[in-house]
């Protein structure tokens, strides 16, 4: 799925399974599980310049994904636990 197609990609409920980063390369990779269609996915985020990942779980605990949106380069995916991982990065891939 495009870039520009971010802030409607079907990730609420969707379950965030790991995260990781590629130094080398400059990218980083969210692996998650969605439910429409249920399959394990990945989303790739490339030539990254920063990322944010508390754990804080203001909200209480939870690997569920609330929702997402994006400004320009920056990428923020809003967790059920009330954490927000924010990726900083010049181009983003949902893979199929």
């Amino acid at each position: 799925m495009e870039q520009n197609d971010f802030d409607s990609w079907p990730l609420h409920d969707a379950i965030l399974n790991k995260i990781s980063i590629d130094w080398i390369q400059g990218t980083c990779t969210l692996d998650l599980t969605l439910n429409h269609p249920t399959k394990t996915t990945p989303i790739v985020f490339k030539n990254i310049t920063g990322v944010t990942i508390p754990h804080k779980a203001p909200w209480g605990n939870s690997n569920y994904i609330n929702e997402q949106y994006s400004s320009k380069n920056e990428f923020v995916i809003e967790m059920q636990s009330g954490d927000k991982i924010v990726i900083m990065a010049g181009e983003v891939v949902l893979q199929k």
